[in-house]
This record gives structure tokens, sequence and C-alpha cells, in this order.
């Protein structure tokens, strides 16, 4: 599936284990950046997996904007303040929460205007994932039937 010009993302599920693969495949001269906050890994490539932790969030964005690493990496930080808003607690010492900033165009932006945008969608993301998700894996979601039988309505 083509996301923005030149970047395509595709996906696997092994529904019989819980686990998948999410591939994104960027355009030639890609700048990125990520930023990892927790105690844990982000991602077996980013630093080895300690098996007691896990990723808490991952968030990927995606900019035709022309930006530098230093930009990108700005954008990956303020993604952090959009977790924040969305997630408590945040960043605590079992989660590996990790965002990326990718940037593949010569469309000038302001960052700090760029920033704000990416703390506020990372944010409304975040809400709209827990609000459409359903029951997985013996996981119950925030929005699934076990959970709202266990809940008040007025908790979700």
């Amino acid at each position: 599936m083509q996301l923005l010009e030149g970047f395509f993302l595709g996906h696997w599920t092994d529904t019989a284990n819980g686990t998948g693969c999410t591939v994104l495949r960027c355009p030639p001269r890609t700048v990125a950046s990520c930023e990892v906050r927790g105690s844990s890994p982000g991602s077996q490539e980013l630093v080895l997996l300690d098996i007691d932790k896990r990723v808490q969030a991952l968030a990927v964005l995606l900019t035709n904007a022309g930006l530098t690493k230093v930009h990108c990496f700005r954008l990956a930080q303020r993604m952090h303040d959009g977790m924040s808003r969305a997630v408590v607690p945040v960043h605590t010492s079992f989660d590996g929460d990790t965002t990326f900033a990718l940037s593949s165009g010569v469309v000038t932006a302001d960052i700090d205007l760029l920033g704000e945008c990416a703390a506020q969608l990372t944010s409304e993301a975040i809400r709209s994932a827990v609000r459409h998700a359903s029951d997985a894996f013996g996981i119950p979601a925030a929005s699934g039937s076990s959970v709202r039988s266990a809940r008040p309505a007025s908790s979700l």
C-alpha cells in the first residue's frame, strides 16, 4: 500500500502465534531519525532485546517536507510529547516507546509547526487505535466486549 509518494507499507500477521511483521519501504534519499524512551529497547535492531521487557508504543511519521536528520530527530522527540498526551503512564521502565520521523521531500515547512503537528497527530493516532482496537490473542482491547462488560460505560 502506498502511503505518501514513494513510501510503501506491507504487513503480515501470524494469527496462530499473535505476532507479525510490518515493513516500510522508503524512496531514495529519505532522511530519518528515531528516539526511544523508557528502559526497554524499541526493537531488536536498535538494541539487543531483553526478554523481560516489551515495546509499549511505536509511531512513525512520514513527511514530504525537506528536513535534515536533526530536524527528523526533533520531530521524533515531539512525537513523544504526543504519546504523553495519550498514554498514562508513559515511558516507564518496562517500555521502549519508539518514534520514527522520515522525510522524503523538498517542500519548505516550519519545523516548529511540524513539531506541534507531529505531537498532535501522534496523540490522535494512539487514541484512535485504542478506540478501534478489538480483542486479540486472548488480550482484551479497551473497546472490546470483555472490557466493556467489566467496566462502567463512563470509564471508557
